[in-house]
């Protein structure tokens, strides 16, 4: 029997409502939210806000029916329904230390995936908030991108350099998890112009909107890549494991962590993947 959605279910609305309740529950809870907290799943640093945001919205999730499994960083696995239909991972907070210590940025990812073992492929929607700027990024599958309401697409970057107009040459802008990888990528660290913001979901929204040409880790969790696969895909870049394979056809699993290069365009990819020993 074909499963049938509740009335009115709208996953784009969704998933961006979901993103303004993660907004309010942080405003709302002021400078107390970011007081350290401990708990049974601690691999993190954690704060209130990370455990007002996963509540706000997996409350949200459940006024609205969503029948739906989510994995949340701070709650685990939670069941919404009965008989869920999608998987939504949720990173309550990706950049807990830059929110703790007021600085930015600090996002709330989210994606809604089709079934129970989805696979990358099967994100049907996804949205990033930063929350200090309140910039919303937001993907549909295949039907493109939007920053803020406005349609998106990556830099376009197809090389580590570019040259420009007088013989100078424009480095690729890349994002790299300095803190996690260290001196993981140091061919590629000396030839582009490297970066490290501290929060993977941001990484990959700037990728998507041309903020970044590519991001590079081995250690991605799928709480905010999930989202950002269908953001870059969705605006016209390339996602792979850093053998070059596409990501799509991987199982999305909780508590799980992917090696990724997620880049403006495949050539670039290619580029910087065959810098990595």
């Amino acid at each position: 029997m074909t499963r049938r959605l509740p009335p009115q279910l709208n996953l784009g609305e969704v998933c961006n409502m979901a993103l303004l309740q993660a907004h309010n529950a942080l405003t709302e809870l002021g400078s107390e939210g970011r007081e350290s907290v401990s708990h049974d799943r601690l691999v993190d640093l954690t704060t209130q806000g990370d455990f007002g945001v996963a509540q706000r919205v997996i409350d949200f999730l459940r006024e609205r029916h969503v029948p739906a499994i989510v994995y949340d960083e701070e709650r685990g696995i939670v069941k919404l329904a009965d008989n869920p239909r999608y998987t939504i991972p949720l990173d309550d907070i990706d950049g807990t230390n830059n929110y703790k210590r007021g600085r930015s940025p600090y996002c709330t990812a989210i994606a809604i995936c089709d079934g129970l073992e989805p696979r990358f492929r099967d994100v049907l929607v996804a949205g990033i908030i930063e929350h200090t700027s309140g910039d919303v990024w937001f993907a549909r599958k295949g039907d493109g991108a939007w920053l803020n309401g406005k349609p998106m697409k990556t830099s376009g970057m197809t090389q580590i350099q570019t040259p420009v107009e007088g013989g100078k040459l424009y480095r690729a802008n890349v994002t790299v998890d300095m803190y996690l990888d260290g001196d993981a990528f140091p061919e590629i660290i000396d030839s582009v112009w490297p970066a490290d913001f501290c929060s993977g979901a941001y990484h990959l929204a700037g990728v998507s909107s041309g903020i970044f040409d590519a991001h590079i880790t081995r250690n991605r969790k799928v709480d905010e890549l999930a989202a950002g696969y269908l953001l870059v895909k969705e605006a016209g870049g390339f996602v792979s494991d850093l053998e070059g394979k596409p990501i799509d056809d991987v199982r999305i699993r909780p508590d799980t962590k992917y090696p990724i290069v997620a880049a403006a365009t495949e050539p670039l990819a290619r580029a910087l993947l065959t810098m990595i020993r």
